[in-house]
Parts: C-alpha cells; structure tokens; sequence
C-alpha cells in the first residue's frame, strides 16, 4: 500500500491537488521506511499547499553533503558563517533574498558563488567575501546551504519587492535598448536550462511564443542562452542580446534597459522578479511550489490549464498585451 500511496501522491502533485498530495505522500512515509526522493514529495506538495513549518522540516531532509559545523538559524554575535550553493541558478537567486537577513545574526558573511553568478552576487553587498565554487573553502565557525536558509529562517510568502540592484559598471554595455524609439521593449526566453529533467514540459514554443508577442509598437530581445536559441526561427525579426551576456550581472544589466519580460519558467524569471521588472511568466500546468506563491511583486503568472496547453496561454498573453498598450501603464 506504500508504494500506491506514493504513486497516487506524486500523481495528485502534478495535478496541483496540493491537498490530497500531502495526505497520500504522508501516509506513505508512515506505512514504509521513507526514503529521500519521497519525503522531496511530501516536502514539494506541504510548500505548495502553504503548509511552511512542516514543509520546511521535511524539505531539510534532502541528500545534503556533511557540514564540519552546521549552522543552525541562532544569532552568533562575531561568529563566521559560510554559505554554500546548491540546486539551480533559479533557487539561488530566489533565496538570495535570506541572505541579509542572515548576515544580521553573524559577525561575518561569506558567500560560495557559482561563476555566472559572482558578480551579481558581490554586487549587492551583503556578503563580507564572495568566493567561487571549486576554490578551496574558507575556515569559519559555521556553514549552510543556501538553500536551508528559508527553513532555519521561518521563511513565508510574501510578494517581495525588488532585492536585487543591477551592477553599476554594467549597464553601459546595453544602453542602445533603452535608446530604442519602440513603444515597448520586451526581453523573451522560451528555455530553461536543457539538463533539468522536466525542462521539456516547462519550455514554450519559440516560434509561438515570437507571434504572441508581435504587435505594432513591439520590439523583441532575445535573453536566450544555449541551444535553444536554434528554436527560433531566422525570420523572426528580434535582437538577439545573448553575445552580450557573459553572466546573470549582464543578463541583469540588460533587463534594466527593458519594458517587460515575458518568458518560460527559467532562473532569469527569479532574477527579473529579484530586480522588481514587470515579468509574465508562461507556466506548465504543474510548475513548481514556488510559482504557486507570491514571491515577486512584479510577476504575473499565465499558467496551462491543462498539460501541455499552450495555446490559450498565448491567446491570453496577446490579450493582456493588447491592454497594456492600449493603456497608460507602458512607460519607462
């Protein structure tokens, strides 16, 4: 009966019944020893349903690498912490937000970066010292992934404003956008990152995604990256900006000169909510927790309403467009 209870569980997760999920899934644990990919369930379903202070205890239960002296969330006046990444670009960004609140609770910050986000990252000055992943760790009296810091925080939803500042020395490289004479400037990505197992259930039509978008007084700018970029069809009249963006500070950069971003579930979503740019973000039909939430005040959600469905969500999408610029609100 575990194993059917497991399965019904996951299966009502991907069908956003959040409720009936937690139940199955926690059932399930109680009936057979747990193991760590279903207490993720039942971690993934509680944080969907808003249920924070449980689903925080069994998300702390993910495969995590042994800390010499784990931080536990107390104030330690002149006390070092280290912070460590994990997960995706997209996560860290989110949580990046915890950090200042961590910083109050320590003599010393130290933050351990992925190098497409280091520059970002130093630039808000939170961290005492930013280091890059793979360099030899620092010593200090405490370490923590990152990704632990909304549990040991109490963290709650709230629809935050912006948290994130673009990098000064970079806005240069991208101010012939904002020179544009368009009537609205939009910045698009229809694909996250190709290795995410479910990355094909997330991504939008490319091709599709460019005919929503083109109205009179219009002009696109690719923020793809990689392969997908290849989606697009060489007809579609756009600015391709990927040449230009060397890391999440450029890409940052660049959506400070832009109107608006519209795009598939991907880490620049996170930042562009982070930096408070109005953004749509196209979502599967069972996108994960966090877009179930209000984390960013300036995020709007088109969501599938069924999988797979894309089509209403552009008919949507077209729709809340034609609004925009027939209102006042289109303006820098």
């Amino acid at each position: 009966e575990a194993e059917i209870r497991r399965n019904l569980g996951l299966a009502l997760l991907a069908g956003r019944r959040f409720a009936e999920a937690c139940e199955n899934l926690a059932l399930a644990c109680t009936l057979a020893p747990p193991d760590g990919a279903l207490v993720q369930g039942l971690a993934l379903a509680l944080l969907a349903a808003g249920r924070w202070e449980e689903g925080w205890q069994a998300y702390a239960v993910r495969p995590l690498p042994g800390l010499p002296q784990p931080w536990d969330g107390a104030t330690r006046p002149g006390a070092s912490l280290l912070v460590l990444p994990e997960q995706g670009f997209g996560d860290l960004i989110w949580s990046l937000r915890f950090l200042r609140a961590a910083r109050s609770r320590v003599g010393q910050l130290l933050v351990q970066c992925r190098p497409g986000l280091a520059a970002l990252f130093a630039a808000q000055g939170v961290a005492d010292r930013v280091v890059l992943e793979g360099e030899p760790a620092p010593q200090t009296d405490f370490q923590v992934m990152q990704m632990s810091l909304p549990g040991l925080l109490g963290a709650r939803p709230s629809a935050s404003p912006a948290y994130l500042a673009t990098p000064a020395d970079r806005r240069a490289r991208f101010a012939a956008i904002g020179a544009s004479p368009a009537r609205l400037r939009i910045g698009i990505v229809w694909s996250g990152n190709p290795a995410y197992p479910e990355n094909s259930l997330r991504a939008v039509p490319a091709a599709a995604l460019a005919e929503a978008l083109s109205l009179p007084g219009v002009v696109l700018h690719s923020l793809q990256m990689g392969e997908a970029r290849a989606e697009m069809p060489d007809s579609v009249p756009l600015t391709d900006l990927s040449p230009l963006l060397r890391d999440f500070a450029d890409t940052a950069a660049a959506i400070a000169e832009l109107d608006l971003i519209v795009m598939a579930d991907s880490a620049v979503a996170h930042l562009a909510g982070a930096l408070g740019k109005p953004v749509w973000l196209l979502a599967a039909h069972a996108a994960g927790w966090m877009w179930e939430n209000p984390w960013y005040a300036s995020l709007r959600l088109f969501r599938q309403p069924a999988p797979g469905a894309w089509g209403p969500v552009f008919d949507e999408v077209t729709a809340a467009l034609l609004e925009l610029l027939g209102s006042t609100a289109v303006h820098r």
